[in-house]
């Protein structure tokens, strides 16, 4: 059979041949369509037909319904495809949301890990030992850069203050356990979001990590922010935009025009 998926136009038009025979769906897009598309915004093309390979087959097609929305399934008997679809389900929209951030945090963390398997300690843990570190380096700095060592290390208290504050605790007294604790070697511990008060525990044994590319990208971009910032020199301030003024109003705001004046003048 052939199956016409139309969205748009004819002109993109994708037909799709199922072949019982091999058990396969052939895809044979409107390349006419897909030319002049690519060739506006990458140039000309080979003209060379994709292969099975790159078009890619499933074993059946059909129309479902999942809720109250009508979907078309492309499934794939083998369990080892390259694409997979999760159907979230849920009592309310906003709960479904949360659901889809977190499989997005998810899926974006495994793939962080797959590029780098590093991970280091989180709440807290890993920018307490930061701060502890470039305040120590600060210290053995001469003239005045001390003071911008010290300050960019205390940027990084701002991640246990607010895992600190969130958690209905004293900021100040949770970061001033972690200076403790880590002074002392432990360079595990961070904020225990679960014990009573400014509780702390060894992140590394609880397993609670973070992934390695996420600290470092995150570090990278805020401080290219804030150095961007601090390289401007002046503010242009933009004149008002163009076009005729209001014209100022003479006399009382309530007095209409045709009224008379309230005073005469007879002299003369």
């Amino acid at each position: 059979c052939k199956i016409m998926n139309n969205p748009l136009s004819v002109k993109r038009m994708t037909v799709m041949t199922f072949s019982h025979e091999k058990g396969r769906l052939n895809f044979a897009p409107d390349t006419r369509f897909i030319r002049t598309e690519t060739d506006h915004f990458f140039g000309p093309l080979p003209q060379t037909p994709p292969t099975p390979e790159e078009m890619g087959h499933c074993d059946s097609v059909y129309l479902d319904e999942v809720g109250d929305t009508q979907v078309v399934v492309f499934k794939h008997e083998k369990e080892d495809g390259a694409i997979s679809t999760l159907v979230i389900r849920g009592s309310t929209d906003n709960r479904m949301d949360d659901i889809e951030r977190a499989i997005d945090d998810g899926v974006n963390t495994f793939k962080v890990l797959v590029r780098d398997k590093r991970l280091v300690p989180g709440a807290g843990a890993t920018e307490i030992e930061l701060a502890r570190q470039i305040t120590s380096y600060g210290e053995s700095c001469p003239g005045l850069e001390q003071y911008a060592i010290k300050k960019f290390a205390e940027a990084f208290e701002a991640v246990p203050r607010a895992l600190a504050e969130n958690s209905g605790i004293k900021g100040n007294e949770l970061i001033s356990k972690l200076y403790a604790v880590h002074h002392e070697g432990n360079k595990n511990m961070g904020f225990d979001i679960e014990g009573e008060g400014a509780a702390l525990k060894d992140m590394l044994e609880a397993g609670i990590l973070e992934p390695f590319l996420v600290k470092h990208w995150g570090i990278k971009l805020a401080t290219n922010a804030a150095i961007t910032v601090l390289r401007v020199d002046q503010i242009i301030m933009a004149k008002p935009a163009g076009g005729p003024r209001a014209p100022k109003q003479q006399g009382h705001w309530d007095k209409d025009e045709g009224d008379e004046p309230e005073h005469f003048d007879t002299h003369h």
